[in-house]
């Protein structure tokens, strides 16, 4: 068997990977837990985004109550008016049909990044929802293969000062 010499930066970065993954091995039920919280979140407001967004593209626009309450002062103009009056009440229209469309689109926009990013947390979460003992058993492993090079790195530096 050949002896290998190793660094105290060697022997020092060993110990913190192993503590590291001792440290991932203990932390990833609560990991998973908060995943797992995302997720359904992520999924809650997904869902109710793209139902707002169904409700307003599904909804009638309203266009004689929005008449009547485009512009008050347009009833108060005189009759030799009568087409800029219809003229405003017609941009007053098209204006608020605008704005409902745009925010029909952003709440689309909306359910649908929310939605893209609720698939991503639970794929990742389905795949590595068992980890935990593959992690323990890593850490057991590793944490065993450091304290058996220490032991021979004391045995050789025993044997080398004798």
């Amino acid at each position: 068997m050949t002896s290998t010499n190793y660094s105290e930066g060697d022997l020092d970065a060993a110990a913190r990977y192993v503590r590291d993954l001792e440290r991932q091995a203990m932390s990833w039920p609560r990991t998973r837990l908060i995943l797992l919280v995302v997720t359904v979140f992520t999924a809650v407001q997904a869902a109710r985004y793209g139902y707002a967004c169904y409700e307003g593209m599904t909804t009638r626009y309203d266009v004689i109550g929005r008449m009547k309450e485009a512009d008050p002062t347009l009833e108060k103009m005189p009759p030799e008016l009568w087409h800029v009056a219809e003229l405003r009440r017609a941009v007053a229209l098209l204006q608020a049909s605008n704005d409902k469309n745009l925010v029909v689109l952003i709440d689309a926009i909306i359910a649908i990044f929310l939605g893209a990013g609720s698939a991503f947390c639970a794929s990742m979460l389905i795949r590595r929802w068992r980890d935990e003992p593959k992690l323990a058993i890593i850490a057991k492993l590793a944490r065993h293969q450091y304290e058996q090079i220490c032991h021979s790195q004391e045995s050789e530096d025993a044997s080398d000062a004798s």
